[in-house]
Formats: C-alpha cells, sequence, structure tokens
C-alpha cells in the first residue's frame, strides 16, 4: 500500500525500533488504525496498542502526526497544483467551509473489496485541518467500487442549493476517482441519482479540484440517469474509486462558492 506522506525513511532505520514495531510503524503511515493492524498481522489490538506506544516513546512524539511532521523529508516539498475541469483556475467569490454531520464508507458488496476510512486533524500549512482518508482494494473490475459518502448538515445541504462550484484539495496516489453528488426525491422508497466527473490524481502531488455544479454530467460510473439533474435534490457527497487495484487518497478543504 502507497504511503499517503513523504517519510524520511533513512532516519527512522537510525532510530531504537524492532522489526515488528517498524513494521506497525509502516501500517500507522499508511493510514491504517490499530483495529485494522490487529486483523492484518493477526495479533491482538491490545499488543498493537502497546507497540504504537513504544514507538511514540522511542521517537519522542505523542501522535502520528507529530511523528509525520518530525521525519517529513525537507527536500521534497509536495508540488501544489490548482485544476479546475482543464483550467488552472479556481473559482473566486465568496466562500462557505463544507460541514459534514457524518461520513460512511460505501462499497461493492458482490466483489472482493475492501476499503478503510480514517478522519484525523493535521497541521497542514501551519494550520489544523481536518482530513480524510480512504485507502483498500478493488479486486474485481466489473462494476466493482469502493469509497465514502459524506451527509452535509442542514446549514452545508442550504449553501449548495445556491453554490456555483465546489471544490476540494486532494493528496494523490495516481489513480483515478470519482467525486459525485447524488440527489433524491426523498421518502419511504427513495431513489438515488448521480452526478459528476472523474479526476486524476497524480502521485505525491497535491491537487485542487473543482467543479462546477450546475453542469455536472451523470457519474461516469452510474451512468444515464432517469432524473435530470436538480442541485435542491442535493443529499449526499461521493468520492469513489470505481477501478480495480490499490488506492489511497486523502481529501480535505471542501468548499463551496456562491
Amino acid at each position: 500500500m502507497p504511503m499517503p506522506y513523504q517519510i524520511d525513511q533513512e532516519s527512522l532505520k537510525n532510530e531504537n525500533l524492532t522489526p515488528r514495531e517498524h513494521e506497525i510503524l509502516n501500517l500507522l503511515l499508511a493510514g491504517s488504525v490499530p483495529k485494522e493492524i490487529a486483523y492484518a498481522l493477526n495479533i491482538s489490538y491490545a499488543t498493537v496498542v502497546d507497540h504504537q506506544k513504544n514507538i511514540y516513546r522511542k521517537l519522542e512524539v505523542n501522535k502520528i502526526n507529530d511523528l509525520i511532521i518530525k521525519y517529513s523529508k525537507t527536500d521534497s516539498v509536495l508540488q501544489y497544483k490548482q485544476i479546475k475541469q482543464g483550467t488552472d483556475v479556481i473559482p473566486s467569490g465568496q466562500e462557505v467551509t463544507a460541514v459534514f454531520s457524518q461520513w460512511g464508507i460505501v462499497k461493492d458488496e458482490h466483489h472482493d473489496t475492501n476499503i478503510f476510512f480514517a478522519s484525523n486533524i493535521e497541521n497542514i500549512n501551519g494550520k489544523n485541518t481536518e482530513t480524510y482518508t480512504i485507502h483498500g482494494k478493488v479486486s474485481n473490475k466489473y462494476h466493482s467500487y469502493a469509497g465514502v459518502a459524506a451527509f452535509p448538515d442542514d446549514s452545508t445541504l442550504k449553501a449548495i442549493k445556491n453554490a456555483k462550484y465546489f471544490s476540494f484539495t486532494a493528496f494523490g496516489d495516481g489513480n483515478t476517482y470519482e467525486a459525485l453528488l447524488s440527489t433524491t426525491k426523498g421518502g419511504k422508497d427513495a431513489v438515488y441519482y448521480f452526478y459528476g466527473s472523474e479526476f486524476k490524481t497524480e502521485k505525491g502531488v497535491i491537487s485542487a479540484f473543482s467543479y462546477n455544479i450546475d453542469e455536472l454530467p451523470d457519474s461516469p460510473s452510474y451512468g444515464k440517469q432517469t432524473e435530470p439533474f436538480n442541485k435542491n435534490d442535493i443529499e449526499i457527497f461521493h468520492i469513489l474509486f470505481p477501478y480495480e487495484g490499490d488506492f489511497n487518497l486523502k481529501i480535505w478543504d471542501i468548499r463551496l462558492f456562491l
């Protein structure tokens, strides 16, 4: 699994870590949480937590974010690109930061698909920022997918209905994903409709993507929708990986432009 950070591995090798601690540290850096690590290594959750405490003590840090900052490569500053559907412009004007009341995993239940999700507070450019990371593997290409669904709070839903664009920042792994907004009429037998576009990431590059909400096409994965897009019916924001293979994506700074 590719690491979402540029870490000075040579410096870490010089620290007094056991082989098992190095193994667990690499999984932590890849975005795994102790419960996932315990399952992957077939050891107990308590054992993973003990190793994690020892790692932090030996490296003189309190949490994974401190470790990332301490051991990040100072000579490999991540490139920042601004991308807006083929142009180099991010929309300007009044901005609203999107707030989500709930995040959930979505995946194809009929094929061998694994996905893990984590939300963290990280120091990005000197600012504490909430980030959202998905990683895992889609093993069957035919109609398989994995991703997350984010449910906006009431104020964000209201802003979406008046917004012209939405944007987000992502740390890329080289894969292609889809950014989607789904709508529904609601009710007991609600049917969801999906609209959005693909975005191509570059491995090790931070990129900003933005979309014109009023011009969202039908989802590439879900195909032709039976209802025309109506942003007054938007309910959910999705990030999907609809292809076969490993994926690892971090996103943050989801904004609306009015």
